[in-house]
């Protein structure tokens, strides 16, 4: 089990769980990811995906903590705020990188796992 505390193994029916639709924006900085997202929200809350649409924009430093638990607790509390939302990490390419002591895989496979495992209404 991870050690972020969710188990992927606790939704009893994975097919039966809600579609995870996690994206990817690749570019340059200033080439409008950000904006994208932002847009997304709006038209997705206008075609009744989600119930708010807005942006939570989030960093390395927002998800990674400093102890075992910590990273879990703080990228839950990012996810939690996106609720309804979605949640745009922005240079999400840094939370791998770091030592073998790092907690940057933990925030991950948090965010990876959390939608099926609390069948949270995100896009992340």
């Amino acid at each position: 089990m991870p050690r972020s505390g969710l188990n992927p193994r606790k939704c009893p029916h994975p097919q039966t769980c809600p579609a995870v639709l996690h994206m990817v924006f690749k570019g340059n900085p200033g080439t409008g990811k950000t904006t994208v997202s932002r847009t997304l929200g709006k038209i997705f809350n206008e075609i009744g995906l989600l119930t708010k649409g807005h942006l939570v924009e989030v960093e390395r430093a927002d998800l990674v903590g400093e102890f075992i638990g910590h990273t879990a607790q703080k990228t839950g509390e990012m996810i939690k705020k996106s609720l309804d939302g979605i949640m745009f990490v922005d240079e999400a390419y840094s939370l791998p990188q770091g030592g073998e002591k790092d907690f940057g895989r933990e925030a991950i496979s948090t965010v990876i796992l959390y939608p099926c495992v609390k069948k949270a209404n995100a896009y992340i």
